[in-house]
This record gives C-alpha cells, structure tokens and sequence, in this order.
C-alpha cells in the first residue's frame, strides 16, 4: 500500500485502487458494435464484459473515444478531490508566470475533417484557426520532432505533416495495416505504434530520424498485451495521468503501481473527459462533445486553475502541444 502526501504533507491519503474499465470506441459507420471493456491489468485473466455506448448523430456518424476507466472499488476509499479542495493548500497557477504563452494547441475535430490550432493571447485567451484541412475522421494526434501525426479513422491512413516554426509544411499519407486506426504513441525506440479501436491490431512504423518520414509500417503478430490505457495514460513528474470519462475527471495515479493509489481530480471544466496531453506543468484536455481544458499542475502533481480553451471544436479527439518558436 503506498501513502501519497499532498498539500503540505498535512493530509494522508490511502488510495487502493483495483480496476480500470476501458470502453473502447467504435468507428464503423454501418454496424454500431458494442465495445469492450478490459478489466484490470493488475489481474493475469481479462474478462471481457460488454456496454452500449450512445452514437453521436453526424453526418459521418462520429463515435468519438468514450474510453477511459470506471472505478469500482470506492468503497476502499478512492480520494476524490475537486479544484475547490485541491488549492486551499496548494500552489495554484502565477497569473505572472507566462510560461502557458510558449505554446500552440493542436487540435483534431473528426466531424469537421481537420487539425484546428489554438495560439495563446494571453494566459487565459487562445484564438483557434483550422491548420490542416481534408482529413477523414482524424482521431487521436501527436507531435514528434515538429512533425505532426493524424490518424483518419474513416479511411485507415495515417497523414503526417512537417510543421516548421508551426507553419504547415509538406504532408504526406499512407495507408494504415489495422483498419479503423484510433491510437498512436512514440515508443522508446522512436518507432509509431499504431492500434485499432479493439486494441487487438497493432502496427510499428519506422520513424527517419532525419525527415521524421515513415519509411516502413507493419503488423505486429504477438499476443497484445495492450489495454487503452497504455495508450492513453500520460507519465510526468513520477505520476501516471489518466482521463476518467465515467467520473468526469482526471486519475493521478503512482507510477509503481498504475492501478492502485490513485486519486480523482474533478473540475468544473473538465466533462467526461477522453484524452489529454501533458507538457511543462500544463495539462491540455480534451472534453466529449465540443470543448478543450487547460489545467496548471501544481508542486504536488494535482491539477488546478483549470480554464477553457475553446469550446466550439467540432467532435474533437485528439490534442497535442507544441513550442511556438
């Protein structure tokens, strides 16, 4: 059992913390299947249990990424905190601190069919633009090397752009080895590993170092061991990150132990939340229907000062940062 100290180490949390659900999305736009949910990976078998999760009317039929973990275990003791909790004594965000204004917000709206931008005015105010049009379904995005990745779920492709100084530069596609491609995370060896929404097909591509180019993309016949969770937890500061949709909260969780001792940070601005990106104390989080949360990180790991940064996207899924040179 491990004790986490927060606010001044005057408050003693144990956190027992035994299964993360995760409902997985669905892109078919003909069949709506009903998609699973992993149990925990603390546990050597995986059950596999079934929910419904309720379409998003679109023109193409949108199934954005509901999935993130439902606690069950609460009556051990699961620390809820709000942001009204977390900073009576906590280091909130410095109005003078504008470290926030270093950088650009990327965007991917799946019914809009395009990567939007979002550069701050202030510590508070973003403007967003559209920044690369004519995609097909973008999902999930990263940014690696000032190279922007979008995987398209309508099309099985994967678009990758050079993005100098934030200025679109030359965009290449390939097509995608799992269809209806929904995950995507550099690895350590600085490949792209790529996963379906089932989390059941996985593909490596190799990254040129150089040209950030994708020169090879395969399968991956292994046993996958890959729940949701790997591909969207975020590790900084020596905690593990995690959006819960089911609590409308973030996780923040031991990195020892993923699974366990953690706790729920809940703000009004953060609504049944499905991915976030963290860089330099700043969490970007993306929200279902059509809004994206910025939140400071305090001393402690605990998010606070949390502000919209636009709420007018259209169906977003995917969020990355990037430096403004």
């Amino acid at each position: 059992v491990l004790y986490l100290y927060f606010f001044n180490n005057q408050l003693l949390i144990k956190l027992n913390k035994q299964i993360f659900n995760q409902v997985l999305l669905n892109n078919d736009s003909n069949n709506a299947r009903k998609p699973s949910i992993a149990s925990s990976h603390n546990s050597s078998s995986q059950s596999l249990l079934n929910t419904n999760v309720k379409n998003v009317e679109s023109k193409k039929k949108f199934s954005a990424i509901l999935s993130v973990n439902s606690l069950l275990a609460h009556n051990n003791g699961i620390r809820k905190i709000s942001s009204q909790s977390s900073t009576n004594n906590a280091t909130l965000y410095n109005e003078s601190d504008n470290s926030a204004q270093l950088y650009a917000v990327y965007v991917s709206e799946y019914d809009s069919n395009q990567v939007s931008i979002c550069k701050p005015e202030d510590n508070f105010h973003y403007i967003c633009r559209p920044f690369l049009t004519g995609l097909v379904g973008p999902a999930n995005i990263l940014i690696n090397n000032n190279i922007l990745y979008v995987l398209n779920g309508e099309n099985s492709t994967l678009t990758y752009c050079a993005i100098n100084n934030n200025i679109l530069g030359i965009c290449n596609s390939i097509s995608s080895p799992v269809n209806n491609p929904s995950y995507l995370i550099i690895t350590t060896n600085n490949q792209l590993l790529i996963s379906d929404n089932s989390v059941k097909n996985l593909a490596l591509c190799n990254i040129d170092g150089v040209t950030g180019n994708i020169s090879t993309c395969n399968k991956v016949n292994t046993i996958n061991s890959y729940t949701a969770f790997y591909f969207k937890k975020i590790n900084y500061a020596g905690l593990v990150y995690y959006p819960n949709y089911t609590n409308s909260s973030i996780d923040i969780c031991d990195n020892i132990n993923e699974s366990a001792n953690c706790v729920d940070f809940e703000d009004k601005f953060i609504i049944k939340p499905f991915n976030l990106v963290i860089l330099n104390k700043f969490a970007y989080i993306v929200n279902t229907g059509s809004s994206v949360t910025r939140c400071s990180i305090n001393q402690n790991g605990i998010l606070n000062s949390c502000i919209i940064i636009n709420s007018n996207f259209n169906s977003p899924v995917g969020v990355a940062v990037n430096y403004l040179h």
